[in-house]
């Protein structure tokens, strides 16, 4: 009935009845979390209900459970996909809290050897995330699944080079897995290798107590001895895993046998029986690098890297995203000025006044530099309390700008003694933790909120509750030591973190302390709530600061910081360098890596179209075609239009998130509309495509447009023009 009625109300506009149903389907699913009294989210965290789909996701079959979670094969009616989805076990705040982590740890990190993780849900008694579909066998049934007396060559050491690709992937990123087992390698039918199952990953570096804080957990018979033995976890671990791992597809066994307490003690104290004493035919390479792999000192132990150049074999030619890692420490230069603005700012707040800086700048230009290296000044006084969170465009999480800074709130109360507690906590825990209910891993917290029944209040009389509550606890933090909470891409937020930003700055009497909020200036213009905060600057201690291309001078000091002290680049060539940059860090950065890792003796000074060209050579061919169409386009597209106009019609989300995690490509105004992530980009892609090509991707998108039944006249105009075809009824069709 209901369908019928959509359908005749919308006759007129055939692209709005879908639109409809889907909304109201939407909204008799969703149940606010803030109509749900306390006992019913006591029975949610105690409960392990099996998820039975949504609105959009329609469960196909359960695929495995693990200790914290379980995963499923769904149907995405909105991208009409079939992808992997992953729910926790329970809705506690701690597994609330380790879901999250678990996406947003691997949020930037893109690899063909790592499933690639796609969007995340966070709702009222259920969170979850969607991720690429990978089937395949284990690693060790995988390389065991052959009778051929050259599966050690022919499947082992391809397979094993893409599993320490993955996680050396990782590991520039600054991330550990700590779970690398068989079940969570996969191997597909084209023998790609796929790291899968992230949720003990872990960042080795200080939490804001000043002690690396880690997950425990693991799976015994895979972890390195000196974890065992209560070490801190480190890259070494990992490697050992894959050593254990390298051992079973070897011999079709375990390296240590027994009972959990035995098997422990062994690992500890004896190396096991190398794999060839167990398979005569292993080959000499391939059991010295597991013997080297399983060494129990990690000082000594091998790791993947330098297993692989061990390898018999010549190894594959390095990609660009390897021979380009990460710069974990890339140099700070120049911004005075702003630093400036930043300073003066933190001296309001210790001085007894609240303080805000919007600071903001196109794509690359270094805004989250700027912060970070502002932040690393004053955290060298060691009473600074600093609450970072970030938004993430792929995420469906209330109040996702305040999300981040909440959960590290919630780290931080957990890292304090209990009875150091009292006297900090605010009045209304009932309705805070009803909001954020991430904060009821802090045992304090937990048992203050068991004793306070907010029950069915009305939502919105709650939620303004919730956030003076938070407003409240914010300025208790903040009159025992200075405190700053910092947000990075704000452009992606939710209306109501506008709101809550604006509750939590309302004088009088704000939380005397310092917020950072940093945001891309392309987005402005379509996005109120940044004008918003713009506006305010100038007043209530509110400052902005927006960033420009470096000086000369100082982009020629960033060339100098980045290239190796051996690079054969004269003066002239680093001057020629800083030109070609144009004072973007970004394109600076790019240009210093592919000259000192690519090309460690070059004749000439990069310039971008060189250093661009080598990249695109290391990209899928489809990826290629994608960047050409977009590139063509001129304007931010949605990014299915675009797949459609190349001719991609598989694994799109793997693909866009590929493009994006490698800036080739940023979200412009949504998540759903791409373009290139800086304009040279775009140029250098334009100006190699041929004329003939040009028109006919012309065409194409064209006919995507008409497809899609776009009312986008002026694009389908366009397109049809630069197609070369002076028939333009189908534009006129849509108007």
């Amino acid at each position: 009935m209901r369908a019928a009625f959509v359908h005749r109300a919308c006759e007129n506009d055939p692209e709005i009845g879908p639109e409809v149903l889907r909304l109201l389907l939407a909204h008799e699913d969703t149940r606010s979390f803030l109509d749900h009294p306390p006992e019913l989210l006591r029975s949610a965290i105690l409960s392990e209900e099996e998820f039975t789909g949504t609105w959009r996701f329609r469960v196909m079959r359960r695929l495995g459970a693990g200790g914290m979670g379980v995963v499923y094969e769904v149907h995405d009616r909105i991208r009409d996909d079939v992808v992997a989805l992953k729910t926790v076990r329970q809705t506690g705040a701690a597994d609330l809290y380790r879901l999250k982590r678990e996406f947003r740890s691997l949020a930037d990190v893109v690899h063909q050897n790592l499933v690639c993780l796609y969007e995340l849900f966070v709702e009222d008694d259920r969170s979850y995330f969607t991720m690429e579909m990978v089937s395949g066998l284990s690693f060790v049934d995988y390389v065991r699944d052959t009778n051929s007396t050259r599966r050690f060559q022919d499947r082992l050491v391809p397979a094993f080079r893409q599993l320490v690709d993955g996680v050396s992937a990782l590991h520039s990123h600054g991330k550990l897995h700590r779970d690398i087992k068989p079940s969570n390698v996969l191997v597909t039918a084209e023998g790609r290798v796929v790291i899968l199952d992230f949720g003990l990953i872990a960042e080795p570096k200080p939490g804001d107590s000043g002690e690396a804080t880690y997950v425990s957990g693991g799976t015994p018979a895979y972890m390195a001895p000196e974890e065992i033995a209560g070490g801190k976890p480190s890259e070494a671990g990992d490697w050992y895993s894959i050593g254990v791992t390298l051992y079973e597809a070897l011999t079709g066994t375990s390296p240590f046998a027994g009972a959990l307490t035995e098997l422990l003690y062994r690992k500890v104290t004896i190396d096991p029986p190398s794999p060839a004493e167990l398979v005569p035919d292993v080959p000499v390479d391939l059991n010295t690098i597991c013997m080297g792999l399983l060494r129990r000192d990690p000082e000594r132990r091998l790791s993947g890297p330098a297993a692989l150049r061990q390898l018999a074999r010549e190894t594959a030619a390095p990609a660009v995203e390897r021979a380009l890692p990460v710069t974990r420490n890339t140099p700070f230069v120049g911004r005075e000025s702003q630093l400036d603005v930043l300073k003066e700012a933190f001296q309001v707040v210790t001085s007894g006044n609240a303080a805000a800086v919007c600071v903001s700048g196109p794509s690359g230009i270094g805004k989250s530099a700027l912060v970070r290296h502002f932040l690393a000044q004053i955290t060298r006084l060691d009473n600074v309390v600093v609450l970072s969170g970030r938004c993430y465009e792929n995420e469906s999480v209330p109040y996702k700008a305040l999300d981040g800074v909440v959960d590290a709130l919630s780290r931080r109360l957990a890292s304090i003694p209990q009875q150091h507690l009292v006297g900090l906590l605010p009045s209304d825990v009932g309705a805070l933790t009803r909001v954020f209910p991430v904060l009821l891993q802090v045992h304090a917290i937990a048992a203050a909120q068991e004793t306070q029944r907010p029950g069915n209040a009305d939502p919105f009389a709650l939620r303004r509750r919730a956030f003076d509550a938070l407003r409240d606890l914010l300025g208790r933090v903040a009159t025992r030591q200075p405190l700053v909470i910092c947000i990075d891409d704000l452009q992606w937020a939710d209306a109501d973190s506008a709101v809550l930003l604006e509750e939590l700055h309302r004088r009088p009497n704000a939380p005397t302390m310092l917020t950072l909020l940093s945001f891309r200036s392309e987005e402005i213009a379509s996005k109120a709530f940044l004008r918003t905060l713009l506006e305010r600057t100038g007043r209530d201690s509110w400052s902005a600061v927006s960033l420009d291309p470096l000086s000369e001078y100082e982009a020629e000091t960033m060339i100098r910081s980045l290239l190796p002290l051996d690079s054969m680049l004269t003066g002239d060539d680093r001057r020629r360098m800083t030109t070609e940059a144009g004072g973007s860090p970004f394109v600076l950065e790019q240009l210093a890596r592919y000259a000192g890792v690519l090309r460690p003796e070059p004749h000439h000074a990069p310039t971008f179209a060189e250093m661009f060209a080598a990249r695109l050579d290391a990209i899928p061919a489809e990826a290629r075609r994608f960047l050409d169409t977009l590139a063509i386009c001129g304007r931010p597209m949605e990014s299915d239009l675009v797949c459609d106009a190349a001719g991609v019609a598989r694994e799109r989300q793997s693909l866009i998130a590929m493009l994006r995690a490698s800036r080739f490509i940023r979200s412009s105004g949504s998540s759903e509309r791409i373009e290139t992530y800086h304009d040279r980009i775009r140029d250098v892609l334009a100006a190699d495509i041929a004329a003939d090509e040009v028109r006919r991707t012309h065409r194409r998108v064209a006919q995507a447009l008409v497809d899609r039944r776009s009312d986008d006249c002026e694009a389908l105009f366009e397109h049809y023009r630069g197609a070369g075809s002076g028939d333009c009824r189908t534009v006129t069709a849509f108007r």
